[in-house]
């Protein structure tokens, strides 16, 4: 468990590093990409919903603290999503403000007002890995369009399978020790980093294409 824990640490390390560098690239290097204002704000609201995440399982695994008892935990647990797809839409369509319909998309902020907490958790996670399985089918569509589809397919549906991962141990969680799903999640979390990170380090100008 040790090594475990030791591993886990290191790879959430890594994410908030990776999560800052990445945030960085986009804004002030990546001069090919949209970077209107709702592109800048909903990316850094990702990252930062995502290191908080992080730290969450991080202080779980130094004492123990239980992260969803956290409300600052469950709040950017619940936004995420959201951050998701709202940033994903506005780079790969330039979309620049917020229509009523997007707005729409804020829902799974809401059910942080759920009493019953396995309810809402069940209620995001499906939220979000219907996000993943969203872009996955939109960068699927562009296939016979794209140079490099099939490259980008092979990691989205990676992306897609750690998503349903964590829904399926979201669903599970009132069975399990609480202790696997922040292991899983932080790891999770982590690979997710690992993909992006590697894809574009394999192919800089993959997300300009």
């Amino acid at each position: 468990m040790l090594n475990l824990t030791l591993l886990l640490t290191l790879i959430i390390g890594f994410s908030v590093i990776a999560a800052a560098v990445l945030y960085v690239a986009y804004a002030f290097f990546l001069g090919n990409l949209p970077r209107s204002p709702r592109a800048l704000i909903t990316g850094a609201l990702l990252l930062i919903g995502l290191s908080v995440l992080q730290l969450g399982h991080l202080e779980y695994l130094q004492s123990g603290a239980a992260p969803l008892d956290a409300f600052l935990y469950r709040f950017w647990l619940f936004l995420a999503p959201s951050m998701f797809y709202l940033f994903g839409r506005s780079v790969l369509f330039d979309e620049r403000t917020l229509s009523a319909t997007s707005l729409l998309h804020l829902t799974p902020v809401l059910f942080l007002f759920i009493p019953q907490l396995e309810i809402a958790l069940s209620l995001v996670f499906c939220f979000g890995t219907g996000y993943s399985l969203w872009l996955t089918q939109l960068i699927y569509s562009l296939r016979s369009a794209r140079r490099r589809s099939a490259f980008e397919l092979f990691f989205l549906v990676l992306f897609s399978l750690i998503a349903v991962g964590v829904l399926v141990l979201g669903f599970s969680l009132p069975f399990l020790d609480p202790g696997y799903f922040y292991r899983f999640y932080a790891l999770s979390i982590g690979m997710a980093f690992v993909l992006v990170i590697g894809a574009l380090v394999s192919y800089p100008e993959l997300l300009t294409d």
